[in-house]
């Protein structure tokens, strides 16, 4: 007769569920958006998909290696969400364009949490390590920074350096956009008009005097 198989928890079992680079991914997703952090290591994310830790370091050497795969994702994902925003706003001005991409931005990091912390670990900051990653980064901030370059030329938004202005915007976004995933903005006011009131002060910063 057959041994039935072992149904302690804790003990990997072989995996079978197809792809494990894969489910590791997706797996690693899930821990840092339960956890507000990506607190794991690549031993108990193993453990955690049923295989050794040896089957796992087969495909990430290291837990670097596998937040700067979820943060390439992210990326790409907001790349995708910028462009969608910018050529459904083709002929509107520079301005609402660039309220445009703070508003995707912010849906983004809210829509796939998993993502954007992975996106700015400080284990990532020297991208250098990961010039796919690096890259995307940079076309991603690319999108925005274009906006602002074109706006300064169409007297749209202060005569400043582009490059200054388009950091000074994803920054103030940015900021407001953690303290929303981890919960430090009480409400009233609601979230939704934190974020439209910080984009319209921004926008009001950025204009150009009249």
């Amino acid at each position: 007769m057959r041994k039935e198989a072992d149904s302690d928890p804790e003990r990997p079992t072989r995996y079978h569920h197809g792809n494990l680079k894969e489910t590791m991914v997706r797996t690693a997703i899930q821990m840092i958006e339960e956890r507000g952090e990506a607190s794991f290591t690549i031993r108990e994310l193993a453990k955690s998909v049923g295989v050794s830790h040896a089957a796992a370091y087969r495909h990430f050497r290291s837990k670097r290696e596998l937040l700067a795969q979820i943060a390439e994702e992210g990326f790409h994902g907001l790349r995708t969400k910028f462009d969608e925003i910018l050529k459904r706003n083709a002929r509107r001005s520079c301005r609402a364009r660039i309220k445009g991409l703070g508003n995707a931005y912010v849906q983004h990091a809210l829509q796939h949490p998993g993502h954007f912390r992975a996106m700015f670990h400080v284990e990532l900051q020297a991208q250098a390590d990961f010039p796919s990653l690096k890259e995307a980064a940079m076309r991603t901030f690319d999108s925005l920074l274009n906006v602002v370059a074109e706006g300064i030329s169409k007297r749209e938004l202060v005569n400043r350096p582009a490059r200054g202005l388009a950091t000074v915007a994803w920054a103030a976004v940015h900021g407001a956009t953690l303290l929303l995933l981890d919960g430090q903005i009480d409400s009233p006011p609601e979230p939704e008009e934190v974020v439209k009131l910080i984009i319209e002060r921004l926008d009001a910063g950025l204009a150009r005097p009249q």
